[in-house]
Order: C-alpha cells, then structure tokens, then sequence
C-alpha cells in the first residue's frame, strides 16, 4: 500500500537563468512558480497531494499522486493535473493553494520581477518520476572568509561580514583552501538565519584574501 514514505521526489535539474529566459511556452512542457516552502506529502481527504508547505502554514499542492485508493503515479502529469484541477473546484476547494502558472521565460522574469525564487518546468507526458523536472531559480554570488573545514565532508564554513553563514561542499578545491581564505560562492538566497539556500563553490579569490 502507498504511503508517504514511498513517495520519492522526482529528479531534477538545473538550468542556468540565461537559458531560463529563453524558454518558451507551451510544447508539452508546464512553467510552475518555484516557491520558498519545504517539499511535503500530504494526505487530504481521499487524495494523496505533493507540494511545499510554507512558514505560515500554508500549502500549495502541484500534484497529485492518489485519489481514491488509485495510483495515479503512472498517469502522465497532465492526466494527474486534470485530477488536482477537479479536486481543486471539488471536493477538496479551499482546502490548499495551487503555485501560479505562466508562459517559459516571459512568466519566469515576472516571478523574478515580484521577488519570487523562479520557476520548475515539468514534461506534461511524463508519469511521476520518469523524467527530470528542470528548475531555474535566481542566484547571487557572494565573497566569504573561510572560517572552517570539514575533512569528512569535503565542505567549508564560510562568514560574511562577520556572520556565520552555514557550510558549503568545497570537494574540487578542499585541499588547497585555507581558513582566512576568500572564496566566491553562489546561492539562491541568504535565509533568516544567515545561512545560504544551496550555496555553490565557484572559486577562490587571493585577490581579496589577506
């Protein structure tokens, strides 16, 4: 029997923001707004739901992967959405949001314009977990001062302007970093509490280093 546990995310991939921008809509593929919540599964009713519950509690369902003791995981994603659609207006109505939708590059640079994430373009013939879902999310690039390193991990601590910012996989250039060292670091967004959102080694910087 299907349960939470049983319920894998699919893979991903990254696309950078400049193929982002060219992405156009339509051709089988569907542009969801990537949101800043956790990725959660959800039992409501007699559906199994899949989406991010957020910080102030609410959740937005983009799938669907049970209904009615079915499996609806081997449907394609645009068979699943029908699904999600009916509950939406149904049974379910009111009882979860739904991500905003748009048209490739053009609805990406309106998310990014309203200060949102990015967008996830999924294959609407694919069922679940067949094919990659390709997210393409803002990045910023920061300096930092390593502070620590963690052998086992392969990863560095990093602070800026003095602040602790979490841990970062450092494996390409590990051996030859040294704490006080500056390096440039790429991450979607510096959370609440200082620490970076997927933060990405992309160099060093002796010329910033003492």
């Amino acid at each position: 029997m299907m349960d939470l546990l049983t319920i894998r995310r699919p893979p991903f991939g990254s696309v950078a923001l400049a193929e982002g921008r060219r992405w156009r809509g339509g051709a089988g593929w569907r542009y969801e707004e990537k949101l800043d919540g956790r990725w959660c599964v959800r039992e409501c009713d007699r559906a199994l739901l899949v989406g991010e519950a957020m910080r102030d509690g609410r959740f937005f369902a983009f799938d669907v992967v049970r209904y009615a003791g079915q499996d609806l995981r081997p449907l394609a994603l645009r068979e699943r959405l029908r699904v999600l659609d009916d509950l939406t207006q149904g049974e379910l109505r009111g009882a979860f949001l739904r991500p905003a939708t748009g048209q490739g590059g053009e609805f990406l640079e309106a998310v990014l314009a309203a200060g949102g994430e990015g967008i996830v373009a999924k294959p609407l013939s694919a069922p679940w977990g067949a094919s990659l879902w390709f997210k393409c999310k803002r990045v910023e690039t920061f300096d930092c001062v390593v502070t620590e390193k963690n052998l086992a991990r392969g990863s560095i601590r990093l602070a800026l302007n003095g602040e602790d910012c979490g841990w970062c996989p450092a494996l390409r250039a590990f051996e030859s970093l040294r704490v006080g060292d500056v390096v440039e670091i790429a991450a979607y967004r510096r959370n609440v509490s200082g620490k970076f959102r997927e933060p990405q080694f992309i160099r060093a910087r002796p010329d910033k280093s003492e």
